[in-house]
Formats: C-alpha cells, sequence, structure tokens
C-alpha cells in the first residue's frame, strides 16, 4: 500500500483529486486525475494490504536515533528520539505495517495532533491509518460509480468516464471481485478493536466510536464498490457464482426455525449493511433489462449489456448452483434468491431470445420453494425492514421491479396464494366460532405478501413514487376503474391485483390488506387515487359489488355504528365495561383509521371531501367514540386521525370548539356548572375518561402513555392555525390556557416522575410536550395587548382576569426562576450527559434536547423586544432576563455552569448537527449581552476538558466541507443574527451543517469587537485568562509551543482551501456566503484596537495572507459555475462575492496603514508593487464599465494590460437599478404595501434596509387562516400563490436592494485602499511619476464608467472619491519644483486632461441640486 511512502496522506490526496473530478465535475481535474490513477494504481491492485514488514527497515528505524533517517516526509536526515523509535516500532506490530510507513505515519499523527487535543501522536495515528484506508475504498467507490453503464449518468465529461471505465476494467481483470469478497471476510470490526485493545492502541469512548466507524465505512464502502458495479455493469457468471459462494457461506441469527411465517414466531432481525447491499448485487445481477411500457428491449441491447442474455451458459449454471439445497448457511437467505431467481426465469420465458431453455420450465417450482421457504417473511422483517434500505433508492428500485413482476408475471400463481390465504381465513373463522382462538398453525404467505408491499411503500424518503404504477386514472361510473387509453398493461395488471386483493376478502385478511393499501397511499399522488378507489367501493357514492367492504362508506358506517351502541351501552349501565369490540374488531378498527389518517395527511382534497360528507361525518364520530369506553390504542388512533384532519385549517377551526364541547380535556369542573376556570388537574372533579384522569390513573399504572402521546400530537396539530380567542365561552374563562397547563404542568414537568415500561417513551412524552411549547413559544408575536388585563363577566356578574396568550405564558415562565426553566436545564443538563456516555446516541434524547434548547433560543431571541415593551409602558410585569438565569447554579453539580453545559452540545460526535446549531446561537443570544458575554467564556474555560471540548466542536464544524446548500441569503438572513431557529428550514444535512458554519461566524463576528475577554477571543486563540490581555497574546501555528487549533486557524484553512493547484476553486466560490463571513471576521480582527496587532502580526509572518489572497482577486463570476442561471446582478452569489472582496480590500487597507506607520517598507512596497501592477485585461474583467475596445479608443496612452487596482475597480456596477414593482390581483394593494412596511427592518451592522420574508409571509398566513367560508376555500389556491408571487418579488427587491450596497461597500474598501496607496507614494520622492500616471488612470477610469449612469448614491461616494483624487493629483504637482511639474505635465497627459475637464463637467451638470458637494468643486 504505497510501497513506504505512507498510509494515510497519499490515499487523502488520491480521495481529494477524484472527489474534484467527479463530485465536484471540474473539468481541468482530469490531468490530475490520469496522473494519480497510474501513481495509485498498485494500491488498487493491492487493496487495503499493508507494506509489509521488513528486517532491514526496522533495523534502520532502530538506528535513527543515533544515524537518522531519511523519509519521503523527511526529505533530509533527521534523528528520532527514542521514544519515538519505540512508538513507531510498537505502531507497527499493533498494524502490521512497515517499519518506515509506520514512522510516517507516526509522523503525521505528531503533526495533526492539534486537532485533537485529548489524544496522544500514537493514538492519533491509528485513527490516520484507518482514515487512509477509508479514502482509498471511497476514491475506489467513486470510480466504479463513475462508469459508464447501464443505470445512471453522472454527467461527467467523456474524457473522464471513458478514463474511468478503462481504469476500472483493467482493476476488474485483475481480480477486484476476489480481493473485495476476501476483504469483507477479513474485516471484522470485534477482531480490529480486540487487536487494537490488546496493543493499548484505543483511546477515549469518541477516539473507540471513531474507529469503529472508520472499519465499518471500509466494509460498507468495500460491499458498495461491488453492488455499484452490478447496477452499472450487470456482473457475469463467474463473479456471480463467487457472490452466491459468498452468500452461502453467510449465518444470519434466526430466533425460531427458518422459514416460519406461522403465528407467534419472532421475526429475524434486519440484515446489516454489508449483507443487505451484497443480496442487492446479485439482485441487480439477476437481470436482462427492464422494458419500457411502450416497446420490448432490443435484443442487441440485451447481449451487450446483460451477461444472462449474452452468455448461453449463465442460466443454466446459476440455476443447477441454485438448486443445491446444501450448503446454505441461511435456508431464509437462499429461499430469498430463488424468489428472484424465478422471477427472472419467467420473465425470461416471455423472450424469443430464451427459447429452448429447459430450465425456464422450473419457474413455479422454484417459486413454490421459495414461498414455502419464508422468502417473503424474509424480505419483509429483514431486508424491507433494515434500517438501511429506504436509503438506498437502487435497493427500493430492484425490489419494486422483483415485487412488481412476480405480480404481473405469475399471476396465476399470486391467485393461488390468494386462494390458500382465504382457505386459511375460513381455517380460523371457523376455530373462532369454535370458541378458540383467531389464530391457524398453517402458513399465511398471502397475508405476509400484502404486509410487505405495504412496508415496501411506506417510506419513500427520495421520492421515488414508485407506488404509483399500482394505480390507474379512473372514470366515475366504472367498476373496473375507467381505465384510459394508453395505459401500460403492466400497471393495468398491478391495478387489477389490488381489486383481487379487495373482492370477496375474508375477515382474517382485512388488516393486511388496509395495512397494504396505507403503504400504497403514501404520498400525495397515490393518496388521491386510494381515496378515488374507497369512494368508488362506497354503495352511497353508486359503488359497492364484491369490494363494498373496502370502501369508506363501510369504514365510517362502522365506526358510527361502534360510537352509537357505546353510548347506548353507556346509558344502559353504571359502569361502562368496554367489551362491545374484541381483540380482531380493535385491530381492524386500528387499521382502519391508520389508512383514513394516511389518505387525510397526505391530499387535502380527500379530507376536505371526508370531512364535510354528511353521511360519513368522520369527525363527529371520532370525538364520539373518544368519550366512549374503548381502549386506549383506539383513542390515541382516533387523536391521530384527528391531527391529519386538523391540517387543513379551516377544519382545525371548527375542531377546537368541538374538542372543547366533548371534554376530551376537562376544562369545566365536574356537572358542567358555567362557572369560570378550568378546576385543578388530577382532582377528582375532574369527569371519569378525561385525557388527565388517564394520564394520571390509567396511563401511569399501565406504564404506556400511547393515549398522551396522541393527544399531544393532535393539539400541536391544532395550534398551527390561530387559537380562537373565545374559547371556551359560556362554559368557562375564555382562553387556551387549561391546555397549556396540561402539556406544562401534568405532562412536562411530571415526565421524568412516572414509570415508563420503555425508556425510549419518557423522552417521547417530553418531545412531544416540549413540540407544543416550542411552537406556542416561537408563533407568539409581543404586543402591547398581551400587558393589559382584561376581565371576563361570570354568571352571577362576577368578573374573572383572562388568561394571557399562551406565548406569553410562557415567555414570563421562561424569564423567571420557574418550575418550566428550571425542568428545561435539568433536562439539558441530563440529555447532554446521556449523550456524551454513549457511542449510539438515542434519537428520542438528542430531540428533547433540541427542543429544550430552541426553548432557550427562542426566548433569548425575544426577551429584548419583551423588555423594551415593559420599559415604555412600565408594565407590572416581574422579568428577569434569562442571560442572567442562565448564570445560576446547577442543583445537580454545586457551579454556574449552564452555559458550559448549553456549550458541550457544539462538541457531541455521532449526533444531529442540529443540536450545535441550537447551541451555537443560544450562545449568541446570551453574548449579546456585555454583562453575560465575560461570564460565557469564564463559565467554559472553568473547566478545562470542557473548555477543550467545546473549542475542538467549533473547529470541526467549521471545517466540514461539503457541498454549498441550496438556502439563499434570505434564507440564511441578512440581519447580524443567526438563522431563526424557529423555521424548520433546514430539511437536509448539509444545510443544517452549512448554517452551523454560518452561526458560528456570526457569533465570532458579534462578539469579538466585545469586551474582554469574551467566547470569541476564546475560540480565535486570544488570552482569555485573568494574567494577561487579549493585546497581549501571540498568535502560533497549531502545535507549536503547545497551541491548540483554532477557529482562527479553521478560518486561514477555509481560505486557503483555492490555492492548491489541484483544487483552485476553494470556499470563494463553493460556499461564498461562507467566506464572505470568514474575511469579515478577519477584518474586524485586523480593526479591533486590542486585536489588530498580534493579528496582524500573525497573517503577516505566518501566512503572507495579505498578499497571497490580493494576488488571487477580483473573483470572476464565472466561476461560479453553470448551475447560477438568475439575472447576473441579482445572484446572490455574486453578492457575496462582492462582500468578500469588500472586506479583503478593507483589511488590506489597514494592513497598509499599520505597516507604513511602523516603516515595515519591504511588506508595504509588496502590496503597493501588486496593486500598481499591469495585468492582462479581459473584456470580462473589464465587466461592468467599457468594453476593452471603447477604452482603447478612448485613451490609446493606456499600455495593453490594465493595473490591479483598476481591475478590481471593473467589479464595481455604477447603474441603478429599479425596485420590482408589485402587481396583486386578490389582495388589496395599500394594505399588503402597509403588511410590507411593517416588516421593514435595518442591519444594526451595516444599515441595509430589508424586508423580513418570513415574517410576512407569517403574517400573510395567518390572515389567510383566519378566513372562512365556501367563497374563500374556492380561492385558496389562487390566494396561496399570490402570496408565492409577492414573497419571491421581496426576494428580489431585497437583492436588488442588496446587491446594490455590495457595490457602495466595494466602492468604499477601494476608496479605502487607494487613498493609503497613493498616501504611501507621497512618501517615496523617487515615484512621483508613476503616482500621476496613477491618478491620471483612476480618475479617467471613474470618470468613463459613470458616464451616462443617473443621478444614485453610489453616484456620490463616487463624485466623493474623484474630489479626493483630484486633491492628490493637484497636491502632487504643486509639491513639486517648477522643472519637474513641468515634466509632469507634458504633453503626453493633454488628451487625458481634456477628456478629464469635459467627465467633470458632464458631471456637474448631471448633478441634481441635491449633490453640493459636486457643485461647490
Amino acid at each position: 500500500m504505497a510501497g513506504v511512502s505512507g498510509v494515510w496522506a497519499p490515499f487523502k490526496e488520491l480521495a481529494d483529486v477524484v472527489n474534484s473530478a467527479i463530485a465536484q465535475k471540474r473539468a481541468e481535474a482530469y490531468y490530475s486525475l490520469e496522473a494519480i490513477l497510474k501513481k495509485h494504481k498498485p494500491d488498487f491492485i493491492s487493496l487495503l494490504q499493508n507494506p509489509a514488514k521488513n528486517p532491514s527497515h526496522r533495523s534502520k528505524v532502530q538506528r535513527a536515533t543515533k544515524e537518522g533517517i531519511q523519509t519521503f516526509s523527511l526529505p533530509t536526515i533527521h534523528t528520532l528520539p527514542q521514544d519515538f523509535v519505540e512508538e513507531a516500532l510498537i505502531l507497527s506490530d499493533i498494524l502490521e505495517l512497515n517499519e518506515l510507513s509506520a514512522v510516517e505515519l507516526l509522523l503525521a499523527g505528531e503533526q495533526q495532533q492539534p486537532r485533537f487535543p485529548d489524544l496522544t501522536r500514537g493514538l492519533v495515528a491509528v485513527l490516520l491509518y484507518h482514515d487512509g484506508r477509508r479514502s482509498l475504498v471511497s476514491a475506489l467507490r467513486s470510480l466504479i460509480q463513475a462508469r459508464e453503464g447501464v443505470q445512471w449518468t453522472l454527467g461527467l465529461s467523456g474524457a473522464v468516464v471513458t478514463l474511468v471505465t478503462s481504469f476500472t476494467d483493467q482493476l476488474f481483470a485483475d481480480g477486484l471481485v476476489d480481493k473485495v469478497l476476501a476483504l469483507l471476510d477479513s474485516i471484522n470490526v470485534e477482531k480490529e478493536m480486540e487487536r487494537l485493545g490488546k496493543g493499548r492502541a484505543i483511546g477515549s469512548a469518541r477516539h473507540r466510536q471513531q474507529l469503529v466507524e472508520m472499519i465499518e465505512e471500509q466494509r460498507s464502502g468495500l460491499a458498495d464498490c461491488l453492488f455499484y458495479w452490478a447496477c452499472q455493469s450487470p456482473l457475469p457468471k463467474e463473479v456471480v457464482l463467487k457472490l452466491l459462494g459468498y452468500l452461502q457461506r453467510i449465518k444470519l441469527e434466526t430466533p425460531d426455525d427458518a422459514g416460519s411465517s406461522k403465528e407467534g414466531s419472532s421475526p429475524p432481525p434486519p440484515l446489516p449493511m454489508v449483507i443487505l447491499s451484497l443480496l442487492h448485487t446479485l439482485f441487480s445481477s439477476l437481470t436482462i433489462g427492464e422494458p419500457s411500457p411502450e416497446a420490448s428491449v432490443d435484443d442487441s441491447l440485451l447481449d451487450e449489456h446483460y451477461p444472462a442474455s449474452a452468455d448461453p451458459t449463465f442460466l443454466p449454471t446459476i440455476h443447477a448452483e441454485l438448486l443445491k439445497d446444501s450448503g446454505w448457511g441461511s435456508p431464509l437467505l437462499h429461499a430469498t434468491v430463488k424468489f428472484a431467481w424465478a422471477v427472472l426465469l419467467r420473465e425470461c420465458s416471455s423472450r424469443a431470445a430464451f427459447a429452448g431453455i429447459t430450465e425456464l420450465e422450473d419457474d413455479e417450482g422454484l417459486m413454490d420453494q421459495a414461498i414455502a421457504g419464508g422468502a417473503v417473511q424474509f424480505l419483509r422483517q429483514c431486508v424491507v425492514a433494515s434500517p438501511h434500505f429506504h436509503q438506498e433508492e437502487y435497493y427500493v428500485q430492484r425490489l419494486h421491479w422483483i415485487i412488481t413482476s412476480f405480480i404481473v408475471n405469475m399471476p396465476l400463481k399470486v391467485k393461488e396464494l390468494r386462494n390458500y390465504g382465504d382457505e386459511v381465513a375460513r381455517e380460523m373463522l371457523m376455530r373462532a366460532g369454535e370458541g378458540g382462538a383467531l389464530s391457524s398453525s398453517r402458513r399465511r404467505d398471502f397475508e405476509e405478501f400484502m404486509r410487505l408491499i405495504g412496508d415496501l411503500y411506506s417510506s419513500d424518503p427520495n421520492n421515488l413514487t414508485l407506488s404509483l404504477e399500482y394505480w390507474t386514472p379512473t372514470v366515475e361510473g366504472d367498476s373496473l376503474g375507467g381505465i384510459r387509453h394508453r395505459v401500460p398493461q403492466r400497471q393495468i395488471s398491478l391495478f387489477k391485483f389490488i381489486h383481487l386483493c379487495s373482492d370477496l376478502l375474508p375477515a382474517p385478511l382485512f388488516v393486511p390488506l388496509l395495512h397494504m393499501l396505507s403503504g400504497l397511499s403514501a404520498n400525495p399522488q397515490t393518496a388521491f387515487h386510494c381515496f378515488n378507489f374507497l369512494k368508488a367501493n362506497s354503495p352511497s357514492l353508486g359503488g359497492g359489488g364484491a369490494s363494498a367492504a373496502i370502501s369508506l362508506d363501510h369504514f365510517f358506517l362502522s365506526l358510527r355504528q361502534y360510537y352509537l351502541g357505546l353510548r347506548q351501552e353507556a346509558g344502559s349501565k353504571q359502569t361502562p365495561t368496554g367489551c362491545a369490540i374484541t381483540p380482531q374488531e380493535l385491530e381492524g378498527l386500528q387499521s382502519v383509521l391508520a389508512l383514513v389518517r394516511n389518505i387525510a395527511g397526505m391530499d387535502e382534497g380527500a379530507r376536505v371531501v371526508m370531512y364535510e360528507n354528511q353521511t360519513w361525518l368522520p369527525v363527529a364520530s371520532f370525538f364520539g367514540l373518544l368519550g366512549c369506553a374503548v381502549p386506549r390504542s383506539l383513542k390515541a388512533q382516533l387523536l391521530l386521525t384527528l391531527a391529519a384532519f386538523a391540517k387543513s385549517p379551516e377544519i382545525a377551526a371548527s375542531m377546537w370548539h368541538t374538542l372543547e364541547m366533548a371534554q376530551v380535556l376537562s376544562t369545566v369542573p365536574s356537572g358542567g356548572a358555567s362557572v369560570g376556570g378550568g378546576g385543578t388537574f388530577g382532582q377528582p372533579a375532574n369527569p371519569e375518561g378525561s385525557i388527565q384522569v388517564e394520564l394520571e390513573e390509567m396511563e401511569s399504572q399501565a406504564e404506556e402513555y400511547p393515549l398522551t402521546q396522541a393527544f399531544l400530537v393532535f393539539l400541536e396539530s391544532l395550534i398551527s392555525v390561530p387559537i380562537p380567542r373565545t374559547l371556551g365561552a359560556g362554559h368557562r374563562i375564555p382562553g387556551f390556557e387549561p391546555y397549556l397547563e396540561f402539556v406544562r404542568d401534568l405532562v412536562f414537568l411530571k415526565f421524568d416522575s412516572r414509570a415508563y415500561h420503555n425508556s425510549e417513551e419518557k423522552w417521547q412524552v417530553a418531545s412531544l410536550a416540549l413540540d407544543v411549547l416550542f411552537k406556542l413559544l416561537s408563533s407568539h408575536e409581543i404586543s402591547l395587548e398581551d400587558f393589559t388585563d382584561q376581565s371576563y363577566e361570570l354568571p352571577g356578574g362576577a368578573l374573572a382576569q383572562v388568561p394571557k396568550p399562551p406565548g406569553h405564558s410562557l415567555l414570563v415562565h421562561m424569564m423567571n426562576d420557574s418550575q418550566l426553566l428550571r425542568k428545561i436545564l435539568a433536562v439539558l443538563d441530563e440529555c447532554c450527559s446521556l449523550l456524551c456516555d454513549t457511542t449510539q446516541p438515542s434519537r428520542e434524547v438528542a430531540r428533547c434536547a433540541l427542543l429544550c434548547l430552541k426553548m432557550v433560543e427562542g426566548t433569548l431571541s425575544r426577551q429584548e423586544q419583551f423588555l423594551q415593551v415593559i420599559r415604555q409602558h412600565t408594565q407590572r410585569v416581574l422579568v428577569t432576563p434569562l442571560d442572567q438565569l442562565l448564570l445560576g447554579i446547577n442543583p445537580r453539580t454545586g457551579q454556574a455552569d449552564h452555559l458550559l453545559i448549553i456549550a458541550r452540545y457544539v462538541s457531541l460526535s455521532g449526533c444531529s448537527p442540529e443540536l450545535a446549531l441550537a447551541a451555537i446561537q443560544t450562545l449568541y443570544w446570551v453574548s449579546r449581552s456585555h454583562k453575560a458575554a465575560r461570564e460565557v467564556v469564564t463559565a467554559i474555560t472553568s473547566d478545562k476538558s470542557g473548555s477543550v471540548e467545546v473549542l475542538r466542536g467549533f473547529v470541526e464544524h467549521l471545517e466540514w466541507e461539503g457541498p454549498e446548500s441550496a438556502t439563499t441569503r434570505e434564507e440564511e438572513g441578512t440581519s447580524d443574527g443567526p438563522p431563526d431557529s424557529s423555521e424548520e428550514s433546514h430539511s437536509s444535512e448539509p444545510q443544517v451543517r452549512r448554517a452551523v458554519q454560518i452561526s458560528a461566524l456570526k457569533l465570532l463576528s458579534s462578539c469579538v469587537d466585545g469586551p474582554a475577554p469574551n467566547i470569541a477571543h476564546f475560540l480565535l486563540g486570544f488570552e482569555t485568562g485573568s494574567s494577561k490581555y487579549v493585546s497581549e497574546t501571540t498568535l502560533q501555528d497549531p502545535g507549536v509551543l503547545g497551541s491548540a487549533r483554532t477557529c482562527l486557524h479553521s478560518i486561514l484553512s477555509l481560505m486557503e482551501h483555492g490555492r492548491d493547484p489541484r483544487n483552485p476553486i476553494g470556499c470563494h466560490y463553493r460556499n461564498p456566503a461562507l467566506a464572505e463571513l470568514c474575511y469579515k471576521v478577519i477584518y474586524q480582527l485586523c480593526s479591533n484596537r486590542e486585536l489588530s496587532t498580534p493579528t496582524l502580526r500573525y497573517l503577516r509572518n505566518n501566512h503572507d495572507f495579505f498578499l497571497s489572497q490580493l494576488a488571487r482577486f477580483p473573483l470572476s463570476v464565472s466561476s461560479l459555475g453553470s448551475d447560477d442561471t438568475e439575472e447576473t446582478l441579482l445572484n446572490s452569489r455574486q453578492i457575496s462575492l462582492l462582500h468578500q472582496q469588500a472586506w479583503l480590500l478593507k483589511s488590506v487597507a489597514i494592513e497598509l496603514r499599520m505597516t507604513s506607520l511602523t516603516h515595515q517598507r519591504s511588506h508595504t512596497q509588496r502590496i503597493v508593487n501588486l496593486l500598481l501592477s499591469e495585468q492582462s485585461s479581459t473584456s470580462e474583467q473589464l465587466g461592468n464599465g467599457a468594453t476593452e475596445s471603447q477604452f482603447k479608443s478612448d485613451f490609446d496612452f493606456l499600455q495593453e494590460g490594465r493595473r490591479k487596482i483598476l481591475i478590481l475597480l471593473d467589479m464595481v456596477d455604477f447603474s441603478d437599478m429599479p425596485l420590482p414593482f408589485l402587481e396583486l390581483q386578490l389582495f388589496d394593494q395599500s394594505a399588503v404595501e402597509q403588511a410590507i412596511a411593517s416588516c421593514e427592518m435595518q442591519d444594526e451592522a451595516s444599515g441595509l434596509r430589508y424586508t423580513n420574508v418570513k415574517l410576512l409571509h407569517r403574517t400573510l398566513m395567518n390572515e389567510l387562516n383566519a378566513l372562512q367560508g365556501a367563497a374563500v376555500a374556492g380561492q385558496k389556491q389562487s390566494i396561496l400563490e399570490e402570496i408565492h408571487e409577492i414573497l419571491s418579488m421581496l426576494v428580489q427587491r431585497n437583492r436588488v436592494r442588496e446587491n446594490g450596497h455590495a457595490h457602495q461597500m466595494l466602492l468604499e474598501a477601494w476608496h479605502q485602499v487607494v487613498e493609503i496607496t497613493l498616501h504611501t507614494l507621497v512618501q517615496d520622492s523617487l515615484r512621483v511619476e508613476l503616482k500621476v500616471a496613477v491618478l491620471f488612470e483612476l480618475i479617467q477610469d471613474l470618470l468613463l464608467k459613470v458616464e451616462g449612469c443617473e443621478e444614485s448614491d453610489l453616484m456620490a461616494s463616487v463624485h466623493g472619491v474623484v474630489l479626493m483624487l483630484l486633491a492628490h493629483l493637484r497636491q502632487t504637482v504643486s509639491s513639486t519644483d517648477d522643472e519637474q511639474s513641468a515634466s509632469l505635465l507634458s504633453p503626453l497627459y493633454s488628451g487625458p486632461l481634456q477628456a478629464i475637464m469635459k467627465g467633470l463637467v458632464e458631471s456637474v451638470l448631471r448633478a441634481p441640486s441635491s449633490s453640493q458637494s459636486t457643485r461647490a468643486f
């Protein structure tokens, strides 16, 4: 492996180049890819084989303490310390690695140790060893993905595809498959960890977790290599046989007998990721191509790409191998392979090219064996149930093809399964009629098959919508679905299969069928078709017949009959028993509700139709059953179904009053007297059957809480619409307070004091309660009315105070030392400990912690406005700023460590990055208070290990590399605040990670100028102790004098990525918003009085930062890539590029000024020479000014090249862009403009005015939800479209404003650089002529650019710059002697002087009366 050149760095370089050429699709990376593939071809051939140990190398390393040693990383001979040599030899023995490679690895570990402050260099070296192996496998996987094949194309250039295909073909010919299968056998996580443990090469729990993840990624990467190859190029016969041999040796855990699908048998566990990948590798090879719906596959294409048809011995050979029943470690796996093979045989029998192959006749026999062997159950419980299955779209597509081909091509076998299922069902009914249990000892394969289909399509994270193939467009009145013309025959067959399942359905198959239909309606399109199918079967709508039992009529009327019967039973008995519903009926009702919930949740049209149908009245039946004596599990399903209906605002608005009247949650004391208040929760005054009694008495005793969880979900759905102010009026004091008290006091505050049968349910209950609380808090708009006491007249004339809005009440509780705040802080403490102490963090614990952080962050973001209203109106509300409360003592530890606990969430690995995002945003809001800012860093640094973890967490998040998220600058926020956590705008992990980086940089930017010390100083590496001032800090590179890697190093690393010749397009283009903030932080460091000296010294001496960065500017807009197809000036990425250049130029101006004042002449002259140097000019570089031909014609005296200072100016656009105009059809123009004006905000730092689009969207949606009536319902879609148009227009308006501000900012920065550059030339008497020439060029260039432009704020700045330059020109000429002045004003400059005078006169004439500065000159 790489000879003795290293086992980490070369493979990281390989992975970077491959990623650049394939993932980033950089055409210029072709030659680097070609060279590095040649270099590493031996490493791919000897895949993951370590360089062999060598006695001579070992002796050489042993003598390195005296004689020295020379390696790739040590080009000259260096002696090594004795402890280093001993550690390298131990590392060689543990990893079975060549001794010189071990030295290289240990040197790399020592170099990278600052990134892992809690690990020794040896432990870091072990991490790097496995990281290198992972990088090699990752590169191989990417190469195979980029091959030319039959499934996908990555959009790469033909040269790259040809190179990669040829290279991987050579690896395949050299036995790549054998090596991969051998490595999958040899690489074992447990054995590897045991080997490392014996050598004491495992450190902390985090180190162990990282090693396990890397080893598992190696295994999964190797399996993916085979899978991707099989997808692109189906494997030949010899390789398929080897793969079958590997699968035969696999022994799976089977709790019961293999293939048992009898009732009561324990299901086998889901397949591990590697076996799942290998199984689908085999499935992908057992294919002859999938025919298009309208034409048959061309036989020549089949012969070329598919070995099953190209090789006449393929089918007989594989068939003979599969007929061998002995030798398989897992009969279930064998049966599953037989199932896929039988489907292939039937597919081949329908093709003329396979005529005469006798093995095709065995397809039905093989299918019988596969089903009898438990293939269907295995596919459902082991394959589809795997957590990795639905994440890979080609797994789902392949199994979808197998299942649908079985249904379409083997209809008689499917019918046979149905008949057998009917027979088993009748037997079960007979036993139940005789008083026995409704069970059977016989197989229930058809039931399993329907459940398999339901599970297969129930989840669709990749939005494949494969289940749409089961449905056909229908016409009203046609019992067969009204199949329209041009519907593929395959789709017709699958739709007939649904009818086959639903016709004359026996009762035991009712639940499996509904489960299947639930899976087939798991997206909006299929939910619409399923609703039409169920509606067409309804007798009240003209349907019925054999499928009448599977209809909405049957569902809803049955529910209504149950309700009426139970209510009658309750009226005739003192104590209802709830025994009217049998267990089988209960399961059926729950399945019905699950299907209805799926349809109602996915399709709004179906939801409204079901709600408004006067025959069905589903919501009334649901609320009625909630008041009856039915099992808690059924009540939970009823509430969840009501939550699906509540997604429509008009339905939710009516549900509030129905909920209040039904008293599901008791808000009126027993007896229903019309008095105020909701009583005291948990006391006997509550009526029996309310949710409070169920929670306190029933669920707490059973230690299971399905009803409470379902009610919280229902409540969370209801509060999506405005809560009626008159809720409960006439029966009690109106308002939401009883519901808030239930969620806050009875559920959340007591959730950890109850017993739980399943520990995960404890955190589920807390998360759901926090969901409701956070939604109430985040949707609350602070207003003066909330502080005014309002009274409600009770019957009898008494007055009672109306409770405050729930959001207001929560803010008051969060800004006091209340039980709610104490509980949230305690939960944060407990969750942090749980997440830190485990290698597999619980998702429910992480979600609970995330919601607690959002509650704290949401309060902090609103407390300033809340306190301002209190101060302005002298309201008597006792609150304390939450940032001060967070400085209190933690009862568990006895220390003021709440902020440290919050900060530690940034460093949690293996958890969702949303935790880090919420923690950083919380720290941001706390640090805005100067009083608390100092305490933040004190709390973090009080714990040495904790502060190291926090710093490492920030560094790791900042250095995360990933694709630029699709969010715009508006979504990230144009203000100085972090992204709003109240909006769930970050859907994917890359978007969340990018938001973490943005928030971290905004935290640094907001705090770096604050009083020292603060958290920004700590994270950037400045002294924060009491012994030194921050100005006395000496910044060092990581590892030097024990210096840790800080956020400053991370920022510089991001800025220097583009300097790599292999990857010139760095962070500036791929993530321009991130780069913009990096340059801003650097400018703030350079401009800060206390921080500028150490920062400038470090940047200048250690990185030559300013010169190297300035040499790369200006940044070309064309390098943004082809994805940016918007108008150039309105492109958000270009705005970020302009800001980048502005911040850098401002920093360069400071550097020039400081080096000039301190007489560091060499540094000053290098930058000045770069700015004034002449560079090649292109029309693209000239950009927004004149074209190259125009420039030459007007100013022929200039040389062919242009000075860099002029090229930087070309990025400024001097034209004034008008704001987009708003045209409305449905909304009132003036009202919308007024709403827009109310959402206008100003950036505190830059002064830029912008419209808060999110706030306006919330305002418009609240107005829409408040509207009622049939007319509004009919125009709802049109209203939503117009809202979208309004928001889009405002986004464009914000961009126009920000574009103008960016150009203004860039011009000001350029102005500063020019002025200081001219000042340095004044001090140099030998360069007077150069100064004059530069002044003439600058003035003429500016006047040329503004010619014909309308007067604007930017033009006023230009006039100021021109006046400054003219003043410099006059001062320069007047300060010289007469002879030199005459030479400076030679005839060479007569033409330029005339052009300047002409431009000045025209500018004065165009300038309005308000531009007094221009006219005065």
